[in-house]
Parts: structure tokens; C-alpha cells; sequence
């Protein structure tokens, strides 16, 4: 799995600068078009998650402070217990683990981190919602190719 050791030298440098700087998500610094284009991207995902599944199955994504996945995957019935966020911020992982987000399932770690986790390693999803606001393929590549990684595989099969 891709682990931050493996990471080159400059790209170890340039992760560990980004992480001292905290999370820069905050969804109220976007235009009214770009928080409904995010609200549209939770809507599809939960319909998503809900038609694979169903509310009673688990589901991993990626989330902020402000909870906007949660809130959406709530709306569309799953329950606490059934939500999975990886955030590599503690402020964030804070936020979504206090009153109102109250998540259970909340890993202070990068997607592929948490995914190689004991903790989740065994946890067969229904569906997983990762993005890439830099704008980069390969931290996206990355995360899937941790959800699919044959020892989560395995140890899902067990």
C-alpha cells in the first residue's frame, strides 16, 4: 500500500508541509455555485451508496470539518455505525467525531492509512467516495488502489 515512507524524498517533504499547515477545507469560502455543485456530489454519492447496499451497509470517504458527506449519507438513512472517514487533520477528525457529526468510525490518517488499518482491513464497503481537490491523479489512484488491495480483499473474504 501506498504508506507516506514510501513517498520520494521531495514528495515526503512537500506532504509533511501541506499536513503543518492544518486543514485549509472550509466550505464557506465557496460561491453559493460551488457549495451546491458539493451538495450535488454528497446527493449522487449517498443515492450511490444507498442503490449498492443500502443503508445498512458501510461506507468510506473523505469528509471536512463542516460535514457535508455525513450530512448527506444521514439524509439518505445510513447510521452512524455504518459511516468510515479517513482525514489526515486531527482538527477535522475532531470536528466530525464532536456534537452534531458524532462519528464513530473516524481515522486520523490518510485514506490508504486507515484503509490498511486492522481496524478497517476487514470492513467490506458498498461504496467509497474519495476526491482529489488538488487536482492530482495519483493521491485518487492511490486511495483506490488501497480499497482494493488484496489484503483488504483477503481479509474481507474471511
Amino acid at each position: 500500500l501506498g504508506q507516506q515512507g514510501d513517498l520520494a524524498p521531495t514528495e515526503h517533504a512537500e506532504l509533511t508541509g501541506l499536513l503543518r499547515r492544518g486543514d485549509t477545507y472550509d466550505a464557506s469560502s465557496y460561491s453559493a455555485s460551488h457549495a451546491a455543485f458539493k451538495a450535488e456530489q454528497n446527493a449522487v454519492f449517498a443515492s450511490l451508496a444507498s442503490s449498492l447496499g443500502g443503508a445498512a451497509s458501510p461506507v468510506v470517504y473523505l469528509d471536512g470539518p463542516d460535514g457535508g458527506s455525513t450530512s448527506a449519507l444521514r439524509a439518505a438513512g445510513f447510521a452512524t455505525d455504518q459511516l468510515h472517514v479517513a482525514n489526515p487533520h486531527a482538527s477535522t477528525c475532531a470536528a466530525l467525531s464532536a456534537p452534531p457529526h458524532s462519528l464513530e468510525h473516524v481515522a486520523h490518517a490518510s485514506a490508504e492509512e486507515a484503509l490498511a488499518s486492522e481496524q478497517w482491513r476487514s470492513r467490506a464497503f458498498c461504496a467509497a467516495y474519495f476526491d482529489g481537490c488538488g487536482g492530482q491523479a495519483e493521491p485518487l489512484i492511490a486511495m483506490i488502489r488501497a480499497l482494493f488491495h488484496e489484503r483488504r480483499a483477503a481479509a474481507a473474504a474471511l
